[in-house]
């Protein structure tokens, strides 16, 4: 089915609409022709990687190295599993498994999953092997093995890793899914990594893991729930009516969308909640002008783009790419 990506927030980096010198969109805009793509890869405050589907082609825009000229460029490389880093874009796990920085150094050795914070600490999964932390990126590719983790209830495969500013976690899926944080302080202190079962959340089915900004973490359950874990305490569940199907966290500000409707809640000094002339507010409210299915939903420290599909002709969204 076609598919359009529609943005607002802070565009001051052009990283919603690389051909806008409007520095906010308050209100969503269709961005689907100006960027010739129609699916997120990556997105940021200073820099969003989409991918065309029909082509296959990547391409960047924003602010960011990937992007010497202009506001946005095509990529040179197949399609990432994931894109690496929290803020900008540090590297890439390649679909062989194969992890490359932004200067072409790629690695020897092949993993299942990888994450950066902002701290610079690395953290890998190889099936069998498991979990395993590095003081970098750099140390990745130049070190033959990294310092091995263990938890007693910790497996050696089926695992996912999620990042945030400064933390990392871990999802172990399975009959008992656990979600695992890996704590680098004791107290306020630097400590070695080690792995703590995330409270509260104990046997729910995880639909999806959403890694948002200012260090907060949100789940998707298979039964339509959400749950925000923020800097301090347990998960908090979220009310709102109907069944929860995509989550998305800004900086002060958070987005769902349902079965039946989309809604949006917190800050709007940068026009991230979509709604033009709305005021900050702690309750829920329903945002439209996303007509079509919701199919994928990336929100940013102060912006959001959602991937809708529908029954519009796919050559006029892209233009003909």
């Amino acid at each position: 089915m076609p598919r359009r990506l529609l943005a607002w927030g802070n565009n001051v980096a052009r990283a919603l609409d690389p051909t806008s010198e409007e520095p906010l969109l308050s209100a969503p805009v269709d961005i689907t022709k100006a960027t010739g793509c129609d699916e997120v890869v990556h997105h940021s405050w200073a820099c969003t990687i989409g991918r065309n589907r029909t082509s296959g082609k990547l391409s960047a825009w924003g602010i960011h190295p990937l992007i010497p000229d202009g506001y946005i460029g095509q990529l040179d490389m197949p399609s990432p599993r994931k894109v690496l880093g929290v803020g900008q874009p540090a590297g890439f796990l390649l679909p062989d498994g194969t992890i490359r920085d932004l200067a072409g150094r790629t690695s020897s050795r092949i993993c299942q999953d990888v994450v950066i914070t902002e701290q610079g600490d690395t953290y890998t999964f190889q099936d069998g092997v498991g979990l395993s932390h590095f003081t970098s990126l750099a140390d990745l590719l130049e070190t033959a093995a990294g310092t091995s983790m263990a938890h007693p209830l910790l497996p050696l495969s089926n695992l996912e890793l999620y990042a945030t500013e400064s933390r990392a976690f871990v999802l172990a899926r399975g009959v008992m899914p656990l979600l695992f944080e890996i704590h680098t302080l004791e107290g306020h202190k630097p400590c070695p990594p080690r792995l703590e079962v995330v409270s509260g959340l104990e046997g729910v089915g995880i639909a999806s893991i959403v890694a948002g900004s200012s260090n907060r973490l949100g789940v998707v359950s298979d039964a339509g729930e959400a749950w925000i874990l923020g800097r301090r305490g347990e998960p908090e569940l979220q009310e709102v009516d109907g069944d929860i199907e995509f989550l998305g966290l800004g900086s002060a500000f958070e987005v769902v969308v349902t079965d039946a409707a989309a809604w949006v809640r917190g800050k709007n000094d940068f026009g991230q909640l979509g709604i033009r002339d709305q005021d900050t507010t702690e309750d829920w409210v329903g945002l439209s002008g996303l007509s079509g299915r919701v199919v994928d939903v990336v929100s940013a420290r102060w912006s959001t783009i959602v991937t809708v599909e529908d029954d519009s002709d796919d050559e006029q969204q892209l233009g003909g790419s």
